[in-house]
């Protein structure tokens, strides 16, 4: 009952750990990406206002304005005039149908006859002569055409022969005048063009009318064609090349007392010297992020947990590496929202990969790629080339988190950050030969190229730094410090070899023999080998209690006490062990293997003499203090630890011998019940059998007698 409550209390507490690991990073990362609207130095200045003071630069820079480009592609847009489709030659005809019955209504009204057919009454008979006087009425109600008083009395007074001239002449004209392109802009120029295209055999009078007459019929003859505008205009806007600014450090940008411009306002936001302004839609997109970044993060670290022991056990979880992920995230995201903006060659050089492969490397893939895709799409926001640098870091911090693997060495790091520079110098050549080839800017192209490389240099350098520094404070351990920790010059192996090398040994027995079972269940392997390496330094206290520390013929010291003292020397190896692991500030996950690596299991050798004289005798004060395993790799070592030793006691000489000896072993401890925490499942139990098997195999293989070929001289 008691320890039930103590469990649902320490789960209660983890909980409320992680939730306020999860509070913290979603404040973070909100306070991260609102960075740059109090990051600036002057105040947020608007266009119009007058500056306080000179504002300088306070470093050489050289940024393509946008303001200036967009102003020079829209004059260089302006200055394409539309483009028209070709004149439509049915436009042409049909003007000049129109022309021809206009110009037959008129010969009717000259001679006399009714221009419309009219139906005659039944009492009167239709006429067939329209009087004099009544013509300049037929004339005026033509329509298409407007004849003035002047010209109707010109078209009735002349003679037939020169009506004729005129009529040609009209139509001549009004040919001549629909041949050539007419807009609806230069209408009115084409027709003021007419009189002086008239014959100069004609009369003032007759040219006017034929001028007027004509351009009554002259209509546009031609289309805006949108598509190819568009094009024209799009080919325009591209000609243009992106304006740069350049600015000398120190040099003014705005002079007090001056008004504030726009280009202005962009230079001092490439500078980061201007704060913008907030607004509500940036608070709720900053939240809006913060909150799927946090989910992300979630929903990776729960997912490998899942991967890896088909469950998700909140007391798993890891505190302080879950921490120390979001805590690299959030102060790399400050950094590249403060930094970034303006500082478009800079932007290639900042090791964000070092970032992924750090985060990876002790919170293995899902959650360094998270980091990764959430440091290149926030972390770019109002950087020039704000894409293309996104594609950078993403491609590059994901291959870089795919290729660290383990990093259990440095040239892991060298080998994923080459790998993450590559496909970053591809994502490079993508977006910038392009560019290149518009714009012709080698010098550009080469000096981002070798940037990005120097970036990727930097990357490799600075992940296993990372690695180790920030994993001191917080005792986070690492592939690195677990090398570290393998040196058999480390103070607490030199102990154990000088003090206890019957244990010495036996652990290096046991450490191979974890290690390649781990390696193949895909637990961790170089963890095992290192814990097993320090499993047993409790031992260097009382060495002599322990029987590979004895000599052959020796006495035993256990059997000078009772059993229940000889089995609390044996606990206390774990105890021991404990202490000097804390007073050598050793990790912690290598704590875990000196006090589980027993778990609760009784020491057999007392229990067995106290249970000769008491049968119901109760065991517990004669099991180890635990607790029991709660990895797959504190579970190995307890089976190594228990399978080596048994093995070299009883040394088999036949290969069934030893398969009995450790499944008698295993079968033990699942009966026990002190695997039940490991997360290790039956069939990795399993492979575990069979890796101890062939191990054991090659260390304790029988050997033969050398007989003594030396025959002893004789004298002559």
């Amino acid at each position: 009952m008691i320890r039930s409550a103590i469990a649902k209390w320490l789960h209660a507490r983890r909980a409320i750990a992680l939730a306020a690991i999860a509070l913290l990073t979603f404040i973070g990362l909100t306070a991260a990406q609102l960075a740059r609207f109090w990051v600036g130095t002057e105040n947020a200045l608007k266009t119009g206002e007058v500056a306080p003071r000179d504002i300088r630069a306070p470093f050489k820079i050289t940024y393509v304005s946008d303001l200036d480009t967009n102003r020079q592609r829209d004059l260089a847009v302006a200055a394409i005039s539309a483009v028209y489709s070709p004149p439509d030659a049915q436009i042409a005809r049909r003007q000049i149908q129109l022309a021809r019955e206009v110009l037959d209504k008129i010969a009717l009204a000259r001679a006399g006859q009714p221009i419309a057919p009219i139906t005659p009454s039944p009492d009167s008979p239709a006429p067939t002569q329209v009087p004099v006087a009544d013509r300049p009425k037929l004339l005026a109600a033509i329509q298409n055409v407007k004849l003035d008083d002047t010209e109707i009395q010109l078209i009735l007074k002349s003679s037939d022969t020169r009506w004729a001239l005129i009529d040609s002449q009209i139509i001549t004209l009004l040919d001549e005048a629909l041949r050539n392109p007419i807009r609806t802009d230069n209408l009115d120029t084409i027709k003021a063009r007419l009189p002086g295209l008239v014959s100069f055999i004609y009369t003032p009078d007759e040219a006017s009318l034929i001028s007027e007459f004509v351009a009554d019929l002259t209509v546009p003859n031609t289309t805006v064609d949108a598509n190819a505008t568009t094009q024209a205009r799009t080919r325009a806007r591209n000609s243009i090349s992106p304006v740069e600014r350049t600015y000398e450090a120190n040099q003014i940008i705005v002079r007090a007392g001056e008004i504030v411009s726009a280009t202005d306002l962009e230079a001092l936001e490439k500078f980061n010297l201007r704060r913008a302004d907030l607004t509500l839609l940036d608070v709720l997109g900053a939240l809006v992020m913060s909150m799927l970044v946090v989910m992300m993060l979630a929903l990776a670290v729960s997912r490998y947990h899942v991967m890896m022991s088909g469950r998700l056990d909140i007391e798993r979880v890891p505190l302080r590496r879950t921490f120390l992920s979001v805590f690299f995230l959030v102060m790399a995201l400050y950094f590249a929202r403060w930094q970034l903006p303006g500082r478009p060659l800079f932007a290639y050089i900042v090791p964000i990969s070092a970032i992924g492969m750090a985060v990876t490397s002790w919170s293995r893939g899902l959650t360094g790629i998270v980091t990764s895709l959430t440091l290149a799409s926030l972390g770019t926001v109002g950087s020039d080339n704000s894409l293309e640098l996104t594609a950078f870091y993403a491609i590059g911090g994901v291959v870089a988190c795919l290729s660290v693997g383990r990093a259990e060495r440095i040239s892991d790091f060298v080998w994923s950050g080459t790998m993450a520079l590559l496909a970053q110098l591809i994502i490079l050549a993508v977006f910038e030969v392009p560019a290149w080839q518009v714009s012709n800017d080698t010098s550009t192209l080469i000096t981002r190229f070798v940037f990005a490389i120097i970036g990727g240099v930097l990357s490799m350098a600075l992940a296993p730094a990372f690695l180790y520094i920030a994993g001191l404070p917080m005792r986070i351990i690492t592939p690195l410090q677990l090398l570290d920790l393998s040196r058999p010059s480390h103070p607490l192996i030199q102990q154990l070899l000088t003090t206890a090398p019957g244990t010495y040994h036996h652990s290096l027995m046991v450490a191979n023999l974890a290690e390649q079972a781990a390696e193949r269940i895909g637990a961790d392997a170089l963890l095992t080998r290192v814990g097993a390496y320090y499993h047993d330094i409790g031992k260097t206290v009382h060495p002599y209690f322990f029987i590979e520390n004895q000599l052959d013929g020796s006495n035993n010291p256990h059997d000078q006490l009772d059993p229940l003292s000889s089995s609390k020397v044996l606990h206390d190896h774990v105890l021991d062990g404990l202490k000097m692991a804390h007073k050598h500030r050793l990790p912690i996950e290598i704590q875990a293997f000196i006090a589980e690596h027993h778990g609760t299991t009784r020491a057999g050798a007392g229990y067995y003499r106290a249970s000769k004289d008491n049968p119901t005798l109760d065991d517990k004060p004669y099991r180890y203090p635990g607790p029991r395993p709660r990895s797959r790799e504190t579970a190995i070592l307890m089976l190594a630890d228990g399978c080596e030793a048994i093995v070299r006691a009883k040394r088999p000489s036949q290969a069934d011998e030893t398969i009995k000896l450790i499944n008698k072993i295993v079968s033990e401890r699942l009966n026990d019940h002190q695997l039940d925490d490991s997360d290790l499942t039956l069939h990795e139990i399993d492979m575990v059998r069979q890796s101890f098997a062939e191990t054991l195999r090659g260390i304790y293989h029988p050997r033969i007698d050398y007989p003594d070929i030396m025959a002893p001289s004789q004298n002559k």
